[in-house]
């Protein structure tokens, strides 16, 4: 990692995404926020996400600079969101990770790190990262319904697979069946980006032999 420019973007912003998985990944491989105690205009006052306890119970959490952390550092998968004081927000989306914190003189800074990209939002364009996150809820949901789970059981089972289990359960999920035809229905480049996400990871070896779509792999866990 050049030092110079992730500085900078960390002094200015209070917040840097790690870099991607590779060149045409959707998302990031981790996110770093500085929380100082006192921020002032744009810079980050709290980071609101929902974290996943030791007891399997899951609650949304806003993390502040000078905040005690009694509990687990596991990210359940969906939004995290950086307030400013201004009420500025940048929202990001993850499939599951780990949360660590070092509290220095006046700040606090969090790493969230996952072995799935982290997606970053900007809803008002609806990019790749938007359109994998909208369906990758709307596969939550599903499976919510079908399976008769509540939302903490639910998180409770992503959390005990595993982020990148996850992501590429709905990487199959959202797979056409032949990948030399596209979703009518779908915009081309989210097909497009779905399809060298599991040539990617055949290519470094990570991809299943006999990988499950994201309801079997719920029931699998739930067994």
């Amino acid at each position: 990692m050049n030092q110079r420019p992730f500085l900078q973007r960390l002094e200015t912003l209070g917040y840097y995404t790690l870099p991607r998985p590779h060149p045409d990944s959707p998302g990031y491989g981790g996110l770093l926020v500085v929380l100082r105690q006192n921020p002032h205009g744009h810079e980050p006052a709290k980071i609101q996400l929902r974290l996943h306890d030791w007891d399997g119970k899951t609650t949304m959490i806003h993390l502040h600079a000078d905040m005690d952390q009694p509990f687990s550092h596991v990210v359940c998968p969906g939004q995290i969101i950086i307030h400013s004081q201004q009420e500025r927000e940048v929202t990001f989306y993850n499939f599951g990770g780990s949360l660590e914190s070092e509290a220095l003189a006046g700040e606090t800074v969090y790493s969230l790190r996952s072995a799935a990209p982290v997606l970053e939002l900007v809803p008002e364009r609806k990019t790749i990262a938007d359109l994998l996150a909208d369906e990758t809820e709307g596969l939550y949901a599903r499976a919510e319904a079908q399976q008769q789970l509540s939302s903490q059981q639910l998180l409770h089972r992503l959390v005990k697979v595993g982020p990148e289990a996850v992501y590429l359960a709905i990487l199959q999920s959202l797979l056409p069946e032949d990948k030399d035809t596209t979703v009518s229905h779908r915009d081309p480049d989210f097909v497009k980006m779905l399809n060298r996400e599991r040539n990617w990871y055949q290519k470094t070896g990570r991809w299943p032999l006999f990988p499950h779509d994201l309801a079997t792999l719920l029931q699998v866990v739930g067994e």
